[in-house]
């Protein structure tokens, strides 16, 4: 019964988002896409947010290894593959052809300083601080790994939920 009103009320949240959303087309062909929400988010830099109205635009703009569908199942994201190579290390393979917002191909280097920024963030590192930063290793052409201080096994759910990768030239431009 709870799980029926929960999905009735996310049905009606859903609904009110996405009736606030509209599409138009500016004076030389330009699409805009607007979406209400209650505030503006403080910062969208995934890294250093952690707020409810933040995590709508960040979703919609950045992307992580591995993504969380609404069951909390872990399903492939940028990383096509990965592979527990013990009970703390983790090597991901990557989806190729992946290119940022800004036009520049995602690299093995993007992921790695993403990862190392975001278990060293004050604010990200609430779930990504396990990661052992000085194990980060490109391990090939398309493949990274690291590995956590000690077994953590939901390391995986709390990349999906907190681990985008940004453009490390991009980052370090602003």
């Amino acid at each position: 019964m709870l799980r029926r009103k929960l999905a009735v009320g996310m049905g009606l949240a859903l609904s009110l988002v996405l009736g606030a959303c509209s599409n138009t087309v500016g004076s030389e062909g330009e699409m805009t896409f607007v979406v209400a929400q209650p505030s503006s988010p403080p910062t969208l830099d995934p890294h250093y947010s952690n707020t409810a109205v933040a995590f709508t635009p960040i979703n919609a703009i950045f992307e992580g290894l591995v993504r969380l569908d609404e069951t909390g199942e872990i399903l492939p994201a940028l990383a096509e593959a990965w592979e527990w190579l013990d009970n703390q290390t983790l090597e991901f393979t990557i989806r190729e052809g992946v290119y940022f917002h800004n036009g520049d191909p995602l690299t093995m280097e993007d992921i790695a300083f993403s990862l190392e920024r975001a278990a060293t963030s004050p604010v990200s590192s609430t779930m990504l601080g396990g990661i052992n930063t000085t194990s980060i290793q490109i391990t090939g052409e398309n493949s990274i790994r690291f590995s956590t201080y000690e077994p953590f096994f939901a390391i995986l759910a709390h990349l999906g939920a907190n681990g985008s990768i940004v453009s490390q030239r991009a980052v370090e431009e602003l």
